[in-house]
């Protein structure tokens, strides 16, 4: 779905689903993307459903990179309210590739970004190729353009950022919010969780809630918060020929004060 305005709504009760796959090559699958000029606004309805799924078995001369977004809203200001499912899932099978997927993203050129999630949102992706790769998974962003305004998460229900890596690098982040002024507020039962795997060999980091404001960065909580990683060892020559996992729950970042 492709959504344009100078103010642009776009209100769903149904049940959206995208799949691309690719034998050989690169595969990009959007949900959602809607842009608008003013105020861009989406709202996933409770029992509505946004799933979305990249898969790409091989590169061409280089690895292939399968990347997959449920929603990708931009507008001077951004909002986007879930109460139903918004889920996104990306697969690379061979080659030195990069899988990405991403939940959610709300982007505000000079306004706000803004998610308000009661329902489910996760991103899951998965690189199970034998070469060294990648794979990213980032549940919810919410980012303004030039650190101009507020970006803000208010979750009363469950996001999951899960990065499952064979022999590599496997990055995920439940929660990203980029702005002048930062705000997380996990709800009493509500859960932000962040998963990294690496199974042979490399570097797996978990990040739940990762809140940056330049001026100011604020978090509460009172549901669950988790990050897991974890990362083994097969002793080979080349690259990866290290084993690291981290995991965090909470980055409250406010440098400048």
């Amino acid at each position: 779905v492709v959504s344009i305005g100078q103010n642009a709504y776009f209100d769903n009760q149904g049940s959206i689903e995208v799949d691309g796959y690719a034998e050989v090559g690169n595969v990009v699958v959007v949900g959602i993307q809607q842009t608008g000029v003013g105020f861009s606004t989406l709202t996933n309805e409770a029992d509505a459903s946004i799933v979305v799924s990249a898969e790409s078995g091989h590169g061409i001369t280089y690895g292939a990179d399968a990347f997959s977004v449920g929603a990708f809203v931009i507008g001077t200001s951004a909002y986007v309210q879930n109460a139903g499912l918004i889920a996104a899932e990306s697969y690379v099978h061979g080659g030195e590739g990069i899988s990405t997927a991403i939940g959610s993203e709300a982007y505000g050129v000079y306004g706000f970004a803004t998610t308000t999630n009661s329902g489910t949102i996760s991103a899951h992706a998965v690189d199970d190729s034998d070469e060294a790769s990648y794979s990213f998974a980032y549940a919810v962003i919410n980012k303004d353009f030039y650190f101009q305004s507020v970006a803000s998460m208010a979750n009363y229900g469950t996001v999951t950022a899960h990065a499952e890596t064979y022999f590599g690098a496997a990055i995920s982040y439940g929660v990203r919010n980029y702005a002048l002024y930062a705000e997380v507020d996990n709800a009493q039962g509500a859960t932000i969780q962040a998963i990294s795997e690496v199974e042979y060999a490399g570097f797996a980091s978990a990040v739940a809630v990762d809140n940056y404001g330049k001026y100011y960065a604020h978090d509460t909580n009172a549901g669950s918060i988790t990050a897991y990683a974890s990362s083994h060892y097969t002793e080979h020559y080349g690259r990866f020929t290290y084993v690291a996992a981290n995991a965090i729950g909470v980055i409250e970042d406010a440098r400048y004060f």
